[in-house]
């Protein structure tokens, strides 16, 4: 009984011996994929070009092999998802949009950028890489326009001289007046105020290593205020009529008309306010799981999306 225990646990012995051998040997005959080589999709799905030929946009949900775009800016459409295994921005290409859904195994060059329809805010990107080469990220705010200058106000015209006096006898004998008053000028326009700046955007980036090219979703700045216009300048009082001495009689030179008043400055607009800082956040994930999400629900959009944002950073 004693040598049949001894050998059934020499068995088992040599059972764990061979598994925990296999085990260590495993990556070296099995080695894992690097997380820029694992492939969403079989590489016999279609490749896409767009270019200046064939300038379409990402409308639904698009799969693809490899996604070139080539010099043009693209648009993805509300509610759209990309998946690639390799997307390649070249010769300043762009991908826009105001939602904008992209999983791919690489994606390099160019930029991404997203904005709000009809507004100044930027939009909402989410990004699902494992490798993230040289591509400019951007959910900023857009800049306010200027406040437009006031209107400067008219000068007033100058009233008229008065008529001079005539001493001369047997009726030709007529009194001077005094000059008319000149008319106010009119006060300058308000300028008006600096629109605000948009506000930034959110991005959301998913990916295996470190990127070098920060994402950014900045407030942008307000606009200038506009300057309020110069009051217009009183007219001039006209002259009065000058005075006579002679036979008729003598009469004093009359008063000059008043000056009329400038009207006042018009009131300087307010700058615009810098719109507020958007949300950024970038997580080290392990790729693979992305690859699982994607095989397990490849026909199912809003599926893999519940799934991408159930997973969790790696720990490192």
């Amino acid at each position: 009984m004693l040598a049949s225990t001894k050998k059934g646990l020499a068995i088992i012995t040599g059972i764990v011996g061979f598994v925990s051998a296999v085990v260590g040997l495993w990556p070296i005959f099995f080695p894992a994929v690097p997380d820029q080589e694992v492939l969403l999709l079989p590489k016999d799905t279609r490749n896409i070009v767009f270019n200046s030929s064939n300038v379409g946009s990402i409308e639904g949900f698009v799969k693809a092999n490899d996604i070139v775009i080539d010099g043009v800016s693209i648009i993805a459409e509300p509610n759209s998802l990309l998946v690639a295994n390799s997307v390649s921005l070249i010769n300043g290409a762009e991908i826009v949009g105001e939602d904008i859904s992209v999983i791919s195994t690489t994606i390099s060059g160019g930029k991404i950028s997203a904005e709000e329809a009809n507004t100044k805010n930027g939009g909402s990107i989410l990004i699902i890489s494992a490798l993230i080469d040289d591509v400019l990220i951007r959910a900023n705010g857009i800049t306010g326009n200027d406040g437009l200058n006031g209107s400067n106000g008219v000068n007033g015209s100058d009233g008229e001289n008065g008529r001079n006096g005539v001493c001369s006898c047997c009726g030709g004998w007529r009194s001077p007046h005094s000059g008319s008053p000149g008319t106010d000028g009119t006060a300058g326009t308000n300028g008006e105020s600096g629109e605000d700046g948009g506000n930034g955007g959110s991005i959301t980036v998913l990916t295996s290593y470190n990127l070098l090219t920060q994402p950014m979703a900045n407030g942008a700045s307000g606009g200038r205020a506009g300057v309020g216009g110069k009051g217009g300048k009183g007219g001039k009082g006209g002259r009065g009529g000058s005075g006579c001495a002679g036979l008729g009689g003598i009469s004093d030179k009359k008063s000059d008309g008043p000056d009329g008043v400038d009207g006042a400055d018009g009131i300087d607009g307010k700058p615009g306010k810098t719109g507020e800082q958007g949300v950024v956040s970038v997580k080290l994930i392990r790729f693979d799981e992305v690859a699982d999400i994607i095989e397990d629900n490849i026909n199912d959009q809003e599926k893999i999306l519940l799934g991408i944002r159930e997973i969790q950073p790696r720990k490192n």
